[in-house]
């Protein structure tokens, strides 16, 4: 098994989407539609779809005037 490595920032994107804190899990591997993630204690494993929206995007406060 290869050594897990830290996600990148597109990768933490996809994490977050996926209803996932990006700072508990490492990239395992990735191919073009899954991200493979192992958690930091190595105690769980998990496999994301990269192109699922679960959690709705951020959007950013607009004043009112």
């Amino acid at each position: 098994m290869k050594r897990p490595k830290k996600p990148t920032r597109v990768q933490k994107i996809i994490i977050y989407n996926n209803n996932l804190n990006s700072k508990t899990w490492m990239v395992e591997k990735e191919d073009e539609s899954y991200l493979y993630l192992i958690s930091r204690t190595g105690k769980q494993k998990r496999c994301i779809n990269k192109f699922a929206k679960k959690r709705d995007k951020i959007t950013k406060r607009t004043s009112m005037k």
